[in-house]
């Protein structure tokens, strides 16, 4: 009997992340909400902390109203979120009161699983997490998030593992934000890991930076990964994932069992990419393969911001540079794991190095904090010079011996006592006028209309020959824009 794959999209959540800078309204995801239900997913990803941040800051769309309206569509498959242990859309850790209520809002809300990493594997803020979660009844699934440098052995990534089932977890994820995961690699790490993982699942989430994830996919399946996240073309390949058309014709091809329709997926793949030619938005491309991304690690939505930061400044011209000092950057500070929010910490002090012309001239208070021990135990040592560049030049705002958070709901209900627990969760993380601004907002917008043109995109798309279809989904879309 052939063995079963899994298969979660994370299309309205990391797709659009990684090459839409997560700008998706609602209506575009209602839009595709039935097609992605009808097709059997184990799971769809939906939330994370940088969807709220940009649903508040930027569409002045509610992101609760949006986890409840996604969840009345989506009737077959449960929604998962992701949480960024004890930081959620802050970059500094926030009290136990605040997580507690966030992980309660999002399975008052709709969520059902619970998907949770921490950059530095710190085992007391996952921990929290997953206790938690467990409380409320969530599917808990538990990350170890790939890197590569001294620090990050397979039998680091098997005694971090080892940790996370202990906890209880429901599922063991192999997270790889930054697509670094070789064939090689995965030969090594993956058998190291299933047994760890026992009769639980192990999930691979990798990205497709390098060129190389659909085949170390393809590989970890062989050696016992029991679930893919994929994505949809326009927003599968390039810095997002891999096309869920090419991995599960594929897993057919080797004799596993997919149970997944990908008809209504080719549904939902020709209304996506009529909204992409709509919007002009980029249409996901496979990336060939760059050997200096193993050594800057960044994934694909942090270099797109050093290139707009650097282009603000009018130093477009010293990309490169930035790149090659990230490494040095990130050996100083103890190999942090180019992850959310460590990535953005080591690139952005990279920066400042290049443009102040002097290392270290100017400390990123983020990069003192991670030096000083405020996000969690450090895996190796900060660079001696450096550590003392950090207490010379850092904000004498920042304490060198960081306290836990205190409480901060009480002054919260106080200052907005007519708040629901909804609004509380947002308020303690946007400061000012951003959350009375999404509130004043005009009523969402739940229909996403098309202009002529696009509507013949979709027909045209629709009534493509099966062989049209399949070269559609496995191209990047380039027979859409030639017909």
């Amino acid at each position: 009997m052939a063995r079963r794959v899994g298969i979660m999209d994370v299309t309205l959540r990391d797709g659009q992340q990684s090459l839409w800078a997560t700008r998706m309204p609602t209506c575009v995801m209602l839009g595709v909400a039935d097609d992605l239900d009808r097709a059997g997913y184990d799971m769809l990803d939906l939330s994370a902390a940088v969807n709220f941040d940009t649903c508040v800051r930027y569409l002045k769309e509610d992101p609760w109203e949006r986890l409840r309206l996604m969840r009345q569509r989506l009737q077959r498959t449960p929604i998962n979120a992701w949480m960024r242990s004890r930081n959620f859309i802050s970059f500094d850790m926030m009290p136990d009161d605040v997580m507690a209520l966030v992980y309660t809002r999002l399975h008052a809300n709709g969520a059902r699983r619970i998907s949770i990493f921490d950059g530095l594997h710190d085992m007391s803020h996952i921990g929290f997490g997953a206790k938690v979660c467990k409380q409320l009844g969530f599917y808990v699934a538990l990350a170890v998030t790939f890197s590569i440098s001294p620090v990050h052995t397979d039998a680091y990534y098997v005694r971090k593992a080892q940790e996370l089932m202990a906890m209880g977890a429901d599922a063991l994820i192999l997270k790889d934000p930054a697509g670094l995961l070789t064939v090689d690699r995965v030969r090594t790490l993956v058998p190291a890991l299933r047994p760890v993982a026992g009769t639980r699942p192990l999930e691979l989430h990798i990205h497709c930076l390098t060129g190389i994830g659909p085949l170390a996919a393809l590989e970890a399946v062989e050696l016992g990964v029991d679930e893919v996240h994929t994505a949809i073309p326009p927003l599968a390949d390039g810095a997002s994932h891999p096309s869920v058309f090419n991995i599960v014709e594929n897993l057919r091809l080797m004799g596993y069992e997919v149970e997944l329709d990908l008809e209504p997926l080719r549904q939902a793949s020709a209304f996506l990419t009529a909204v992409a030619r709509q919007e002009r938005l980029p249409v996901g491309q496979v990336a060939q393969y760059d050997l200096f991304h193993y050594q800057h690690q960044i994934p694909g939505g942090v270099i797109s911001n050093l290139r707009r930061q650097l282009r603000d400044a009018g130093m477009e011209d010293k990309l490169r540079a930035v790149l090659e000092e990230i490494p040095r950057v990130r050996e100083e500070l103890g190999w942090p794991i180019m992850v959310s929010p460590y990535s953005q910490f080591v690139s952005v002090q990279a920066l400042l190095n290049i443009m102040c012309g002097e290392r270290y001239r100017t400390v990123l208070d983020e990069v003192a904090k991670w030096a000083f021990g405020y996000y969690g135990q450090l895996e190796a040592p900060v660079d001696p010079q450096v550590m003392d560049k950090m207490a010379e030049r850092a904000s004498p705002r920042i304490s060198r011996q960081p306290a836990p958070p205190e409480p901060l709901l009480p002054a919260l209900r106080r200052a907005f006592p007519e708040a629901d627990e909804d609004e509380l969760v947002l308020r303690a993380f946007f400061k000012g006028r951003q959350v009375d601004d999404m509130l004043a907002a005009q009523p969402m917008n739940l229909v996403y209309e098309f202009r002529r043109d696009a509507v013949q995109l979709v027909e045209r798309l629709m009534s493509m020959s099966e062989t049209g279809r399949v070269a559609l989904s496995t191209m990047g879309l380039e027979l859409a824009w030639q017909r």
